[in-house]
């Protein structure tokens, strides 16, 4: 709820989650990106890279409803890799 204390605040949507929040609910999230079970993901590397969140999820605060914007196959994610000349061996996702 960090950033929804400030950014959008009086979406009916943000309300909703907001609510979830105050009263300790868990939120029945439907998921947008689902990655296979054997594949781990953590957001910390990318976000200690500085890659913004747009550059894999596009720019949500603009969506009405948050919907995919890329694959997340792995030849997009070894293409991005490649071209920010992050690491591509396996253990980097596989793990």
């Amino acid at each position: 709820m960090g950033c929804h204390r400030i950014a959008l605040r009086e979406h009916p949507e943000v309300q909703k989650l907001a609510r979830y929040w105050n009263y300790g609910a868990t939120v029945p999230w439907v998921k947008v990106y689902a990655l296979p079970g054997f594949v781990r993901f953590d957001h910390r590397a990318h976000e200690r890279a500085q890659v913004t969140c747009a550059t894999c999820h596009g720019h949500v605060e603009t969506m009405d409803v948050v919907a995919r914007v890329s694959s997340l196959k792995m030849g997009w994610c070894v293409d991005c890799h490649t071209s920010a000349d992050a690491p591509i061996d396996c253990v980097t996702c596989h793990y």
